[in-house]
């Protein structure tokens, strides 16, 4: 407007309060350019001259609204002034050292009051009394003799008795605050106001509220622009050489740092004013490099900037030495199943149903009990199948194997250290977490063993859940050995082909029996811990003194947690059978139909299947025993009748 008054769409066409121009949208001015008759009509509804249509006369004009104008300019008037009141503005009415004088507080009781003031009469009776004690000090070295002076020993700031009191009633203003705040609404509305919104103006504005509802997405999106903004900014580190080479050119991945540096991003390396000499560089590079090769061509310059490098995360040094072990375990379990594998194969052959060497005879018990017939054991089975086939098939998928092991490993850390640092409270509360065990009740140690046994279910489901596509490569592989099938060959092809066949279904087929056992397990596991621990708890052998006793006792636990594990495994297996059963359903296997195995509708089906003799296949290395059928070969030896057949 001329007069520099801003109009907005809610209040409507119509002339100026200040200047008694028309005010009018678009559309509106249109019409009354024309000239009509219709033009006409419009002006003199808008400038709140008289009209009459159909009939009916209403008059709008100035002075109809003068009184609401009035109003809302008498109240705009006690706004203002009372705005412009600083003192009564900047008052505040309830600060907190009101209610600690006990002759202004509210919350204090009348005989609160009175205990107060008699117990302050009491304190300054002690201290008038104490001072009149007289002390002397004798000096005996220089032979003088001095009158000295009695603390009073009482703190005139604090009371024991007094603070109880004044804390009683600072409870019942926290109560009384949290009732107020609790019932006072904080959404005002206007009585009678009720906003008149333009649906044309209104279907302009898009809200992209919904976009960042997930914490998760803000977080990242955070993270994101500090990290653009470092490197915008061009940050620096000074390493001591020839930590700050080897760290440029990629050879160093953790430098140890006295502090948070609070950076993260790709930052510049700088190398700092000392020298370093070449056995130096030898001594760093054997005991920080693993013993790689870095090549002579690194240049070890001091005060020179040599490169840059991102930095992902500052961690504590207690977090590096658990990482490091994580590493080192996780190293040492891949050594370990690459050694073992065999036996993995040869026992996933046995779950599958897989027995074709011949039956021996024996007694169950070795050399006692009934006799029974015998499948081979693992070993042999094992050399039976490298001499029929080859020493490599014993291998077979190994590499899918591995790949499980190491994502089993890192994502059973990464969820651990997730939920650790940002749903503690998972299982419950952390409480009672450091202390010793002879020290807790039975209820607080149930609780803790129940948080440790929920909490490590959640880190097993994720375990098992991202391991899955690479489990179900793994047994597939070996499955195939049955059929002399050639289908599945590398980890990545085998996951695209089964992703292209079956979709996800395939990748995580018999996950469900999986999970089932490893929950079992968990809390099969912590449930027999618990017990063994109050049982030694009740026993007294905690109160026993002694370098024998505290043997004793190690030794008892440290059994107990290798012993109870073993035995609680042997209830999730049948689990383990059954998933292994379900990884190559709908696979197109030759041990996928008949007369291998039927078609299975779902793991309840094929537990059903493999209850009567199944659920146990392959869990010993040992003395495993043929409890079902039993058929004559042609070579007239007995072998097991594993084959399921259909007659119609």
């Amino acid at each position: 407007m001329g007069c520099g008054k801003i109009v907005c769409v809610q209040e409507g066409s119509g002339p100026c309060f200040f200047c008694g121009n028309l005010v009018c949208t678009k559309e509106e001015k249109e019409i009354l350019n024309r000239g009509s008759r219709k033009s006409a009509e419009l002006y003199s509804q808008l400038m709140g001259l008289k009209s009459e249509k159909n009939g009916n006369s209403k008059e709008l004009s100035l002075s109809a609204i003068g009184a609401e104008f009035q109003k809302a300019t008498q109240f705009r008037n006690t706004l203002l002034a009372a705005d412009a009141d600083t003192e009564r503005r900047t008052k505040v009415n309830d600060l907190e050292s009101d209610y600690s004088n006990i002759e202004n507080s509210p919350y204090l009781t009348s005989e609160e009051r009175r205990a107060i003031v008699q117990r302050r009469l009491e304190l300054q009776e002690i201290k008038e009394r104490r001072k009149r004690n007289i002390v002397i000090n004798l000096n005996v070295t220089d032979v003088t003799v001095s009158e000295g002076t009695l603390n009073a020993g009482l703190d005139r700031t604090y009371d024991p008795v007094i603070e109880s009191i004044l804390e009683k009633s600072e409870e019942r203003r926290r109560a009384a605050d949290a009732a107020l705040n609790s019932a006072v609404d904080a959404r005002w509305i206007p009585k009678g106001f009720v906003p008149k919104y333009d649906e044309n103006c209104g279907s302009r504005f898009e809200s992209n509220a919904n976009e960042f509802a997930d914490v998760e997405t803000l977080c990242v999106m955070s993270e994101e622009l500090a990290r653009l903004e470092i490197e915008r900014r061009g940050y620096a580190i000074s390493i001591p050489q020839p930590c700050a080479s080897l760290a440029a050119c990629g050879f160093v991945k953790y430098v140890r740092w006295l502090e948070d540096i609070h950076l993260k991003g790709p930052v510049f390396v700088c190398s700092t004013v000392s020298t370093v000499s070449s056995p130096d560089v030898k001594n760093f590079v054997a005991n920080y490099c693993c013993g790689g090769s870095v090549g002579d061509q690194i240049d070890y310059s001091p005060a020179s900037i040599l490169g840059r490098v991102y930095i992902e995360d500052c961690i504590s040094f207690t977090e590096y030495e658990r990482e490091e072990a994580v590493a080192k375990g996780l190293a040492a379990r891949v050594v370990l199943s690459t050694v073992t594998y065999p036996l993995t194969c040869v026992k996933t052959l046995n779950q599958l149903g897989h027995e074709p060497f011949p039956l021996t005879t024996g007694k169950t018990l070795i050399v006692a009990g009934r006799n029974a017939y015998f499948l081979p054991n693992v070993f042999s089975y094992a050399n039976q199948l490298a001499r029929a086939r080859g020493v490599s098939v014993l291998f077979t998928g190994i590499d899918s194997a591995v790949c499980s092991l190491i994502v089993q490993g890192i994502t059973s850390f990464k969820t651990k250290k997730y939920i650790d640092t940002y749903y503690p409270e998972i299982g419950g509360k952390p409480e009672n977490v450091d202390i010793e065990e002879k020290d807790l009740t039975d209820h607080q140690s149930f609780k803790r063993h129940l948080r440790l046994a929920i909490r490590e279910s959640v880190v097993r489901v994720v375990t098992v859940t991202v391991a899955r596509p690479l489990t179900v490569v793994m047994i597939r592989q070996i499955a195939q050995l049955i059929g002399n099938e050639t289908k599945y060959g590398g980890v990545f092809s085998s996951v695209r082909l089964i992703g292209l066949e079956e979709g996800p279904a395939g990748l995580f087929s018999g996950l469900v029996p999986q999970i089932c056992g490893e929950i079992i397990v968990v809390f099969g596991t912590s449930a027999l811990l618990f017990a063994a621990e109050r049982a030694i708890v009740m026993a007294g052998m905690y109160e026993k003194k002694g370098e024998k006793s505290v043997k004793e006792v190690e030794d008892l636990r440290k059994f107990s947690n290798f012993a109870i594990p073993f035995v609680v495994n042997s209830f999730g297996y049948p689990y383990q059978v059954v998933s292994t059963v379900m990884a190559v359903v709908g696979s197109g296997l030759a041990v996928s139909f008949l007369p291998y195995a039927p078609s299975f509708v779902d793991w309840h089906s094929a537990w059903d299947y493999l209850t009567p003799h199944g659920l146990k296949r392959g869990s010993r290395l040992f003395l495993r025993e043929q409890a079902g059928a039993v058929s004559v070969g042609p070579d007239q030896q007995l072998y097991a009748s594993t084959k399921h057949f259909v007659t119609a």
